[in-house]
């Protein structure tokens, strides 16, 4: 099959499910083509499989366009006459602000129709994102590109964006797309709240190679009579925004320290609160436990799995409306045979089992997360049966390769079928419970979809 992947932005180091998915399907002979909305900068991580499978030779990114309004009307002008005559017309038509609303005047969608001009139709249109697939759904009604719409939903674009864009920010998709995938039973309620039918709902959480992890330090035998003195590494991998709950695990280390010389905390990744996290280890008195490793290549990311004695996603619901839908991290750590505490919010509990491959906490509860991370570094033997029954769970449910397959039969599904007639839209949508709307969306696109 000939497949177009719409995504925000390519490379990205913290988006490594985009990179899984392109490889895997080079891997079973399918015709991939990358196309993101930014232009291209280069990765402050390159992780290896981007050079082993060419990715950037797949890549046709967007044009820049200009913040300043008048500098862009120059630029999407030169762009017009540029294009020559066969591209005027859907360029002209493309800045509608009726048929593309602010897509349309802001000039997005002409600078991003670009890469598609001249392409030849696709079997599949896979857009990663909610507001990455409003753009293509827009792309498809202009007319530059063409193929059957897939759209993946992750969670930040179901839980925040709405908040931002209105509840019926995604109508206009919802009807024209054929199939749309979510990572959890959580994130299929929040679209099924939002109008997605469902008919064209499909669960597939993203997965991992479980060949690819090591089994970490606590499959080794254990003596049951080890100090607490000696080193316990708690590992954590995740941008480091409040959704992440990363300041809840620092206050659980400080409560754990006195009882626990031996307790060292890695986190791995990089973000926005990085400066207020080490601030606050720093007045907590916990600087010297804590070593923030940044953003990793993935190959050191699995060594550091490897290396670690149990694992922590403590999980909350941000001030945005952020929460996790399902955690690939926390399906990684337990692919390396690490016992897992997180937080019993959004996705979480349907990626572990609790009592069995790690705990569940109340969310934002510091002292029951510091009293499951002292029960698990006490008892060596637990964490290594929850380690062996973790790594069992990771490839039974969250096998790359088996869900890659299901996810390409989902294609030859919605290619061989005719092409779904328009949801009716019930007038008595679902109440959707969220606050008035808070924040700003992440540079790259608003909440239709719009780029910056």
């Amino acid at each position: 099959m000939r497949i177009a992947l719409l995504v925000n932005e390519f490379p990205a180091a913290s988006e490594t499910f985009v990179l899984d998915h392109v490889c895997a399907l080079i891997e079973r002979g399918h015709r991939v083509d990358v196309f993101p909305e930014r232009p291209y900068a280069p990765p402050a991580v390159i992780h290896p499989e981007l050079a082993a499978y060419a990715c950037l030779d797949r890549s046709h990114f967007p044009p820049p366009m200009p913040s300043a309004r008048v500098a862009r009307a120059l630029a999407g002008a030169r762009l017009v006459f540029s294009s020559g005559a066969v591209h005027a017309a859907s360029m002209f038509r493309s800045v509608n602000p009726l048929a593309y609303g602010r897509q349309g005047p802001s000039l997005a969608l002409l600078f991003r129709q670009v890469p598609f001009h001249g392409s030849e139709p696709y079997d599949v249109v896979h857009c990663h994102h909610g507001p990455v697939g409003v753009v293509g759904a827009n792309l498809l009604r202009l007319g530059v590109l063409r193929g059957r719409l897939v759209v993946t939903f992750h969670g930040f674009d179901a839980n925040v964006v709405p908040r931002i864009g209105g509840a019926d920010v995604y109508t206009r998709l919802f009807r024209k797309a054929d199939l749309i995938t979510v990572n959890s039973e959580f994130l299929r309620g929040r679209l099924r709240a939002l109008g997605a039918p469902e008919d064209r709902l499909a669960r597939l959480p993203m997965g991992v190679d479980p060949a690819a992890f090591a089994p970490a330090s606590t499959l080794r035998a254990a003596d049951p009579g080890r100090s607490t003195g000696d080193e316990i590494r708690l590992l954590s991998v995740a941008r480091l925004v409040e959704e992440k709950g990363i300041a809840f695990a620092l206050r659980a280390v400080a409560r754990l320290a006195p009882r626990f010389p031996g307790l060292r905390y890695q986190v791995i990744g990089e973000g926005p609160l990085r400066g207020s996290l080490e601030r606050l280890a720093r007045q907590l008195g916990i600087s010297d436990r804590v070593v923030w490793l940044g953003a990793l290549p993935r190959d050191r990311v699995r060594a550091y799995y490897a290396d670690a004695h149990l694992f922590a996603l403590p999980g909350v619901r941000a001030r945005n409306g952020a929460e996790e839908s399902q955690g690939l991290a926390l399906i990684e750590a337990q692919a390396s045979g690490l016992a897992v505490v997180a937080s019993d919010v959004g996705g979480i509990p349907e990626s572990l089992r609790n009592g069995r491959t790690g705990f569940l906490v109340p969310e934002r509860d510091v002292e029951a997360l510091a009293e499951r991370i002292a029960a698990l570094i006490r008892r060596p033997g637990l964490r290594a049966a929850m380690g062996r029954a973790g790594r069992a769970f990771a490839r039974r449910h969250f096998d790359r390769n088996v869900l890659v397959d299901r996810l390409v039969s989902l294609y030859e599904e919605v290619v061989g079928r005719p092409p779904a007639a328009p949801p009716r839209v019930s007038r008595r949508r679902q109440p959707v419970a969220w606050k008035p709307p808070v924040g700003r969306l992440p540079s790259g696109s608003d909440a239709t979809g719009k780029l910056r």
